[in-house]
């Protein structure tokens, strides 16, 4: 299994296919696990790159508080490890938080960003209290409670149910409280202005609790494409894969034509 140790923490991650390279980043208690089906077919056209965060899945947890900047160390030093000078960043629900804030910091390091159900900042009452709840079931007694729900929502088989809670519960309760924790106080919504690399921005059309940042990355991100995939909430790598690879394969193409 590929392990690097990095930032005082060692990190699972996975590299599979060839072409041009795409890095996938998971919200709390998810772990890379969640992009079973983008290594399993996006990989016969890219290279597909994956890895649980610091106390996540496979990656021990270290010492340090979980932090969007302390994970963004994390990734450049990956990229740094697999010596890829540039890739796109593919982030789903916080994990396209993180992906944004990458894509301000290191704009030459990223050829475009997709962004898959993003969360842009905590955009309501309901959300914080979903993501508090979240938290607050972040310990050793109640993780598997968590696991459970995150896990069914996000699963459209047995398989994939098993494959996600098994990972899940691998994680450290600390660093995934602290995860959501932090998803709570990140606003990026006036930084979205300043990122000037292309953007596909995917969202589910029954995804209820998310159309504030949709609209929001409407309004403010510069040079974005927004599609809605149907008959579908905010799980889209697992419930609407087909569809999800197929916008993101439309839009490399897209990419290279224009290049």
């Amino acid at each position: 299994m590929p392990y690097i140790d990095i930032n005082n923490v060692t990190l699972y991650y996975q590299v599979v296919g060839e072409g041009s390279p795409i890095l996938f980043l998971h919200p709390p208690l998810l772990s890379s696990a969640n992009f079973y089906y983008q290594r399993k077919e996006l990989a016969k056209q890219y290279q597909v790159i994956t890895m649980d965060f610091r106390g996540h899945g496979k990656s021990s947890s270290g010492k340090e508080t979980f932090t969007y900047p302390l994970i963004m160390k994390d990734v450049m030093a990956l990229l740094d490890h697999l010596q890829l000078t540039k890739v796109y960043i593919a982030g789903y629900s916080t994990g396209g938080t993180i992906a944004l804030a990458l894509l301000k910091n290191y704009p030459d390091r990223f050829y475009a960003g997709i962004q898959i159900s993003p969360m842009v900042a905590p955009t309501s009452i309901y959300l914080k209290s979903l993501i508090w709840l979240a938290s607050a079931l972040s310990n050793q007694t109640t993780i598997s409670i968590l696991a459970t729900a995150i896990c069914t929502s996000n699963s459209d088989c047995k398989e994939t149910y098993e494959r996600l809670f098994q990972e899940a519960m691998k994680g450290d309760p600390k660093r995934i409280k602290e995860y959501y924790q932090y998803s709570l106080t990140f606003d990026y919504t006036t930084s979205l202005s300043v990122i000037q690399q292309p953007n596909l921005i995917l969202f589910g059309e029954d995804d209820t609790d998310f159309q504030k940042d949709k609209r929001i990355l409407q309004e403010k991100l510069p040079n974005r494409m927004i599609k809605t995939i149907k008959k579908v909430s905010h799980q889209l790598p697992t419930l609407a894969a087909k569809s999800l690879h197929s916008c993101i394969a439309d839009f490399i193409q897209y990419r290279h034509n224009e290049s």
